[in-house]
């Protein structure tokens, strides 16, 4: 999973990633190139079933309050890369999904 990340952001830092719709040329024009990198603690956050696991009292309804309470703050901070903290699932392959 890291190695993927950094095969995204190395490419985009060095100014070699051609953006959708974006020549080269243009973006070497662009007053300001911009990433925006945010970090989230997802609270003991995974599928329902693995959340659940860590959060007995959490609810269908509360888990789905939790999720769309994620993907706006995400949305709404404008960030490119999320790293997250407390992903939760049983073993690593689930939390990476």
């Amino acid at each position: 999973m890291t190695h993927l990340l950094l095969l995204l952001v190395i490419p985009w830092l060095l100014g070699v990633c051609p953006c959708a719709g974006v020549t080269e040329e243009a973006a070497a024009h662009s007053p300001e190139r911009t990433i925006t990198f945010c970090s989230q603690n997802l609270e003991n956050f995974g599928t329902y079933a693995a959340t659940l696991s860590r959060m007995p009292q959490m609810t269908p309804e509360r888990y789905e309050v939790k999720k769309n309470g994620l993907v706006a703050r995400i949305l709404e901070a404008g960030c490119d890369i999320v790293a997250v903290q407390e992903v939760v699932g049983h073993g690593q392959r689930q939390a990476e999904r």
